[in-house]
């Protein structure tokens, strides 16, 4: 079997790299329990161009830019639901040697780079938060 199938039927990468909105992040103001986001009007045309839904909530703008850059979120079987859109550096597993790794969502040059977001099965997804064992 052909390796890249096997990955594709886990994760699903966008087509292209591109940074939607530099200075945008998910970090939500004080006082507030999520971030909602208003997408300049160029990114609404970019949506538009590329039939992408545009969501104001909080992980809205990175599922834009995922799909905006080519990116395909499969539909789950028996539901409305696609795949979820998860950023790769959630700041949680430092490379070997180092203490800390970048968090995405945090980093207003990284939440919208479609360079370190994928779409992942519900199984892959269900796994994303399990720590291996040591």
């Amino acid at each position: 079997m052909n390796p890249r199938k096997s990955l594709e039927a886990f994760v699903r990468w966008p087509a292209k790299a591109l940074l939607l909105w530099d200075g945008c992040d998910r970090i939500a103001p004080e006082g507030e329990r999520q971030r909602i986001h208003s997408f300049p009007e160029a990114i609404k045309r970019a949506a538009k161009a590329a039939e992408a839904p545009l969501d104001t909530r909080s992980n809205g703008p990175a599922i834009a830019e995922f799909l905006i850059a080519g990116g395909v979120r499969p539909k789950r079987f028996g539901s409305q639901n696609c795949w979820s859109v998860h950023h790769i550096y959630s700041g949680k597993f430092p490379y070997m040697g180092k203490s800390a790794t970048l968090h995405s969502a945090t980093s207003y040059r990284h939440f919208t780079q479609s360079a370190g977001v994928v779409a992942v099965h519900p199984i892959a997804d269900g796994m994303y938060n399990e720590q291996m064992p040591a």
